[in-house]
């Protein structure tokens, strides 16, 4: 697809465009100054502004911090208040094919009681079982699974082979000394706009309900423990264990690897550092790193 400056110029946050305004882009790529070639999308991240002044190709999306350096660039500039997100929008705008709405693949099972939305992509080998509730624009990848009376909002998107509203890991002695499993006979609430991406697991509650909030995202490998309540957009990341009852903030971030204890408590607009073991609350607002995790700071 050709995207010339001008519609490149209507993106949000652009300050302003300098460079041939004849210029056109027919694909995005990372910035590498050994590969640079015409008609190509870059954004460059402030930290590697010096590489700009080796680029003679392309256009580039950069800060406005590109006017403090002691150099004129050669290239073409979009000049933006945040160049992450400016090419964001640009691939989503000009460049991303979403997947075709209202498709069902044959070899997906859905009971007959469960109720999907409009708009919905079901991918193969999909199953859902009874009293499931999908809202309207759900994209569900292949092979993933949700177990019955699991209620999703609008707007979700699940990776493949995930695994959501299974039986929780929850087991109690006999009188003999011998493990028997609690039965679990809460379900999953998923908000509107979460992704979760592949290989993730969601368990059901013993009682009442596993919740994750609106607009959080879930990485690939993460294990979400029966009866957590995760607030609303927050971030996991991969490898990353919530235990079962641990009641997670808003605006909070799970850096990969991060292990939190069962009930445990984290406030909102923390910041798990990576591989951190949480086995104590978390303040509101603060970054905890280390095993077992500590307070580093206020953020």
């Amino acid at each position: 697809m050709k995207v010339t400056a001008d519609q490149l110029k209507t993106l949000s946050g652009v300050v302003e465009y300098s460079g041939d305004a004849a210029a056109f882009v027919t694909r995005v790529d990372k910035l590498d100054v050994a590969q640079q070639e015409d008609h190509v999308l870059y954004w460059c991240a402030d930290r590697n502004l010096s590489d700009i002044q080796k680029m003679q190709r392309g256009i580039v999306i950069v800060s406005e911090k590109i006017k403090e350096m002691p150099f004129s660039a050669q290239c073409n500039l979009l000049i933006v208040k945040n160049p992450r997100k400016t090419f964001r929008d640009a691939v989503l705008a000009f460049f991303y094919q979403k997947k075709h709405s209202e498709h069902r693949s044959s070899t997906a099972i859905i009971h007959p009681t469960a109720k999907i939305g409009k708009n919905a992509w079901i991918g193969e080998y999909v199953v859902i079982e009874e009293g499931c509730v999908l809202g309207d624009n759900c994209s569900i990848g292949h092979h993933t699974v949700i177990f019955h009376d699991t209620i999703i909002g609008n707007n979700v998107r699940m990776g493949a082979n995930n695994t959501i509203g299974g039986i929780g890991f929850g087991y109690e002695k006999d009188e003999n000394g011998r493990w028997e499993h609690v039965p679990h006979l809460g379900t999953v609430v998923i908000s509107d706009n979460v992704e979760i991406c592949d290989n993730t697991t969601v368990i059901r509650a013993a009682l009442g309900k596993t919740f994750i909030g609106e607009n959080t995202k879930i990485d690939s490998h993460v294990h979400v423990g029966h009866g957590v309540q995760l607030g609303s957009n927050s971030i996991v990341c991969a490898y990353s264990m919530l235990g079962g009852s641990a009641l997670i903030g808003k605006d909070v971030w799970v850096a990969p690897c991060v292990s939190i204890i069962n009930q445990g408590k984290v406030g909102d607009g923390a910041y798990l550092g990576m591989a951190a073991v949480v086995i104590r609350p978390v303040e509101p607002r603060t970054l905890y790193v280390g095993n077992p995790a500590k307070k580093l700071k206020d953020l």
